[in-house]
């Protein structure tokens, strides 16, 4: 499938998908659980019962972002002043739902916000909806559109219509937060690649569900790892990998099948691994039974070799019994003597044999040793020519395809912006524009937790803007 192209977003139907009305009603505004106060913080109104209220007491009164019981209905409910900046005061939630393209490939996620109604009867609910962002996944692309820019700062935020839909870098979520409507959901996913997703078990752990399906697009082995029981790893990848398990993964392998595949092979290779062990020890101790063989032949030879001796021993004997019988005979041999020489003769041969089968032994058992040893470097040999081959071969695929994007990206600018310089112009305008929001974020995130060093990011933010204009000036 084609890569998304900045038109794209016409593909998306533009009626209002049938249920959205009946979950707003029923879920989002179900769960408006806001008070709305006016200034000197006595009067409001209580969108959980719909009515006017007075703090109680002469010296009662509703505070900022803070958690009250209403005085008509008893509810708990959240206070926010109507002057103030609070995303509350003039809107109730984000909404998404899922729709099929027109191109019957493409899956639109469109996201609303719920106006508020200061009346709270929402009776004409399309006057109330404002369409901001569509996103989208084709195949394993995604993409987001725009249709409304604001800035963060210091608790303030200020929107800014666009004339049509802009195509966005990334896909990060607009507003950080929304409901996710699932009324025909099936349906939509149904013929994609994430119709075995199983979304709707996923909703209840699922913060993001639209993150948790361009994973599933863009990564197949997320259905693998679903399915497979390893669901805090699937919520891990969709709210951010810690640094222990960002790579414990290879989410970039293609199919499922590759996985099967590579599964097998691994076992086949194993199984050629264990034969050629088993073959290389029975050979081992096969050629140990033939050397213990022929040390049993030495050894049956050391034995005839004592026989040989106790014969010639006993020989001696008759000799020497020959000569106590003579005359001339001037010296007896003693038979303990003899004995002596026999008992010598008999331990000499047997302690010769022994050595050396032995030794026989001993040298069989190495070299037994030598090709258990020589197997498993053998398999760790493999082993790691595989791997290293596979990280080169993904390696490669990765430059390739970042390549490739670049490439695009530049070719595109450059055609947008007539020539090289006001190409090379807009790409750093819009990474300035980019890191500037991203800062004021950061500033934003780091005010009721540290609310001096954010004054201090403050202040450096506003002598880099004025000396950014000081420049200017001093160009023209």
């Amino acid at each position: 499938m084609e890569k998304f192209k900045d038109d794209d977003w016409m593909l998306c139907p533009e009626e209002i998908p049938e249920g959205l009305f009946e979950y707003i009603r029923n879920v989002v505004l179900a769960e408006d659980h806001v008070l709305i106060y006016k200034k000197g913080n006595r009067k409001g109104f209580c969108y959980d019962c719909k009515e006017e209220v007075y703090a109680k007491h002469w010296s009662g009164k509703f505070y900022q972002n803070v958690n009250v019981r209403c005085p008509n209905c008893g509810g708990l409910v959240h206070c926010v002043l109507e002057t103030s900046d609070n995303f509350l005061v003039e809107n109730v939630e984000n909404v998404v739902m899922a729709q099929k393209g027109t191109d019957g490939e493409t899956v639109f996620f469109r996201q609303w916000r719920v106006l508020r109604d200061p009346a709270g009867e929402w009776k004409d609910l399309k006057k109330w909806l404002k369409e901001t962002v569509r996103y989208a996944i084709r195949g394993t692309y995604c993409a987001k559109w725009q249709k409304e820019s604001k800035y963060n700062y210091y608790y303030t935020c200020e929107r800014y219509d666009l004339e049509t839909w802009m195509k966005w870098n990334g896909t990060r979520i607009y507003d950080n937060a929304y409901y996710f409507c699932p009324y025909g959901i099936e349906d939509v996913l149904k013929g994609t690649r994430m119709e075995y997703a199983n979304i709707l078990e996923h909703l209840d752990r699922q913060k993001n569900p639209i993150k948790y399906l361009m994973n599933f697009a863009m990564y197949p082995v997320m259905e693998f790892l679903d399915k497979a029981g390893y669901s805090l790893l699937v919520k891990q990848k969709n709210d951010g990998l810690e640094k222990e398990t960002r790579y414990a993964i290879r989410w970039q392998r293609k199919k499922l099948k590759e996985l099967e595949a590579e599964r097998k092979e691994k076992e086949k290779l194993k199984k050629q691994l264990d034969l050629f062990e088993d073959e290389a020890v029975d050979a081992a101790y096969s050629q140990g039974e033939e050397q213990i063989k022929r040390l049993s032949e030495l050894k049956e030879q050391a034995e005839a070799a004592a026989r040989e001796a106790e014969k010639k021993v006993a020989e001696l004997q008759g000799e020497v019994s020959e000569l106590q019988m003579q005359k001339e005979q001037t010296t007896l041999l003693d038979a303990t003597e003899l004995e002596k020489i026999r008992m010598e003769a008999e331990a000499e041969a047997n302690k010769k044999a022994e050595a050396a089968l032995q030794k026989k032994l001993d040298k069989a058992k190495k070299e037994a040793e030598k090709a258990k040893k020589e197997a498993k470097e053998a398999q760790a040999a493999i082993e790691a020519h595989e791997e290293a081959q596979k990280e080169a071969e993904e390696t490669a695929l990765v430059l390739r395809e970042r390549l490739k994007l670049v490439q695009e990206e530049a070719d595109k600018k450059v055609r947008l912006a007539g020539n090289q310089e006001m190409a090379v112009f807009k790409v750093h305008f819009e990474n300035v524009q980019m890191e500037f929001n991203e800062m004021m974020t950061c500033i934003d995130n780091l005010q009721e937790k540290e609310p001096e060093e954010a004054g201090k990011m403050r202040t450096a933010m506003k002598s880099l803007c004025q000396n950014i204009m000081q420049i200017l000036e001093d160009k023209q």
